[in-house]
């Protein structure tokens, strides 16, 4: 279980390619602390990486904490890379939810318990809910031959500390370990 952002930093498009005026940046968390030290060792070791195709020289690698817990569980949370809630039906036809809606909360939440579940945990007294969407921008995205619908949401939630950290290292939402729905606590 793991999930990763999207590429961050101001570029231009020249002759096929991306220019960066800055160094660009993303992020990689997981639940397993082993998977991201072979990760970590491995590009130490590379140099560079290769995201499509383009290959970038790394100049930095460090860790990052961003888990502050609080006493009333509620968080603005930001979406740094797009969150995808659907559900498919036995014709295989997706629907996708909308965040303002309630299957987009419930999928989040049903989500979360899974993932606590597949490692063996307890959630009779987790809870996640969405106080509020502050933001929301629709994002369609090319994925294997298909066109996900997603979205850059900042919203308001309360949240369990358990949830809280299985979010903050395997993302919400759907197809996390694509790429979708990595999140940072805003405040």
């Amino acid at each position: 279980m793991f999930v990763f952002s999207e590429l961050k930093g101001k570029y231009e498009v020249k002759d096929g390619g991306l220019c960066f005026k800055d160094y660009p940046s993303f992020y990689i968390s997981s639940v397993d602390s082993s998977f991201l030290n072979q990760i970590y060792l491995y590009y130490y070791e590379q140099k560079s990486i290769v995201l499509g195709r383009f290959t970038f020289d790394i100049v930095k690698i460090e860790p990052v904490e961003n888990l502050v817990y609080n006493n009333n569980h509620e968080y603005i949370i930001q979406t740094i890379s797009p969150v995808c809630c659907y559900k498919t039906d036995e014709k295989r036809y997706i629907t996708y939810f909308h965040p303002k809606s309630q299957d987009f909360e419930m999928s989040i939440r049903d989500n979360l318990e899974r993932k606590l579940k597949i490692l063996g945990m307890d959630t009779s007294q987790e809870f996640f809910e969405i106080l509020e969407v502050i933001r929301e921008k629709k994002v369609r995205v090319k994925f294997k031959r298909m066109v996900i619908q997603s979205y850059n949401v900042r919203m308001k939630i309360r949240v369990s500390n358990e949830y809280l950290k299985m979010m903050m290292h395997t993302g919400m939402g759907a197809r996390n370990s694509g790429g979708f729905g990595m999140i940072q606590i805003i405040k």
